[in-house]
């Protein structure tokens, strides 16, 4: 056997799927926990997938990486790599009659048989036998997984249990509890052997908290939530640039996921500002010179049918994907920022990271969402006004002009209340957590 590194900080092994060169919302999490753990002790060793079929790529992010982090690869198969399968699951999402829809229920209904719990589990066999590797030459504390996908959990369970390892579990979003994704009685069998196992659980806000600590009242004790947050170094390249007074701005960031249908309705669309919009700008006679609507990120295409039906097109730019400083550039831009969660049964436990970059930029912010959760994060922040009902034309359009005649007596004050929302200060909060874990019954963890 190998002798194992020496080391002056503790080691944490994470498992994660979603890393840089990865650009999309689940990569930010984990990517600044990896930036900040070491100020806090900890090395972070990193097991991700060499071929990941990242659909959204940002090469700037990997200059956020530590050099003190080591990063192990694994093969994976991805069934997103296999154009026919691809191609029968992406009809189900379409309106489109093709030889696939034929057949896409029972190609959909096998795809979940076999790819079970997700379509990542290509990515556990690989892992595995790395992970176990690093594991015997490496003096790991504690192994930390974060989902989706699930499957890393699953890597992180064998390798906790093959080495008696503490292991914490990191739910980005709600699995089996989230009311807009169906779950199986796998699904849910499968989330009560990962929690019964784990040393420690974490969600990502209060609600989804409180949520599972109900569901799984006897671990409760487990549990404990940690935000998303914003990091003011991904700020710092913005402060020479201008807002053109002359131009009014309304910005959007990330995407709607307007295929996830919940009781029959799209929950997250901007359909209703859009109307509202055209209502605001018909009624005060503005001019598109005046006044502006970015949408950072990929729109479906009822949704630019809808602009052009309204003939709002000299008013609206949608940029699609951005990487995550030009879409943070956009955003400094603008006047206004812009959340659009709908009335959806998940808006008290899913948080958009958004929001809290949002804040973090000092915009002024115009929410479309009856949610209670997103109202307690908000009104320590002041700037901001709530349309509680995201599908009233006439309450939106009255928003947009209240926002627009007022908007210049708007006063930027301190802004102490989102402290707390700084990724440094939500790493420290991870590693009080895992000092905890670290420190409970040590009598029954293994030297390797």
């Amino acid at each position: 056997m190998k002798k194992k590194d020496k080391k002056s900080k503790k080691n944490i092994l994470i498992i994660a799927y979603n890393i840089p060169p990865d650009g999309g919302p689940g990569v930010f999490r984990t990517l600044k926990f990896m930036k900040y753990l070491p100020e806090f002790g900890f090395n972070s060793i990193v097991l991700a997938p060499k071929n990941a079929p990242y659909q959204q790529r940002d090469s700037t992010l990997l200059q956020e990486i530590p050099k003190t982090t080591k990063i192990f690869y694994s093969r994976s198969f991805e069934i997103r790599k296999n154009s026919i399968a691809q191609k029968a699951i992406n009809s189900r999402r379409s309106a489109q009659r093709n030889i696939f829809t034929i057949f896409t229920p029972i190609l959909y209904w096998l795809k979940n048989l076999i790819f079970f719990p997700d379509e990542q589990i290509g990515w556990i066999p690989h892992s595995i036998y790395i992970g176990s590797k690093i594991l015997r030459t490496h003096d790991i504390d504690i192994i930390y997984s974060t989902s989706h996908p699930y499957s890393g959990h699953l890597i992180g369970l064998y390798l906790s249990k093959k080495f008696k390892k503490k292991w914490i579990v990191d739910f980005r979003d709600l699995w089996t509890l989230n009311p807009i994704f169906p779950s199986s009685k796998r699904d849910r069998f499968l989330e009560r052997v990962i929690i019964k196992n784990a040393s420690g659980v974490i969600l990502n806000n209060k609600g989804a908290f409180e949520k599972m600590s109900e569901y799984y009242n006897e671990y409760k004790d487990k549990f404990t939530w940690i935000n998303n947050g914003y990091d003011p170094d991904d700020f710092k390249h913005l402060e020479d640039l201008k807002v053109k007074p002359e131009v009014f701005s309304i910005t959007h960031t990330g995407q709607f996921y307007g295929n996830i249908k919940t009781k029959g309705k799209f929950p997250r669309t901007p359909k209703y500002f859009l109307k509202a919009f055209d209502k605001f700008v018909k009624d005060e006679n503005l001019p598109p010179k005046k006044i502006k609507i970015n949408f950072v990120g990929n729109l479906e295409k009822r949704d630019k049918e809808l602009i052009e039906n309204l003939k709002l097109a000299d008013y609206v730019r949608v940029w699609g994907y951005q990487p995550k400083q030009k879409a943070l550039e956009i955003l400094y831009m603008s006047n206004i920022a812009l959340l659009i969660i709908g009335d959806i049964s998940s808006s008290d436990t899913v948080i958009a990271q958004k929001l809290y970059e949002y804040m973090g930029l000092k915009k002024f912010i115009l929410a479309i969402t009856n949610s209670q959760n997103y109202k307690n994060i908000l009104t320590p922040y002041k700037h901001f006004i709530l349309v509680p009902e995201p599908t009233n034309i006439q309450m939106i359009s009255d928003a947009l002009k209240k926002i627009y005649v007022d908007y210049s007596t708007f006063k930027k004050e301190e802004f102490k209340s989102i402290e707390c929302y700084f990724r440094k200060n939500l790493t420290e909060k991870l590693v009080s957590f895992i000092e905890i874990i670290l420190n409970e019954n040590k009598s029954s963890t293994s030297d390797q």
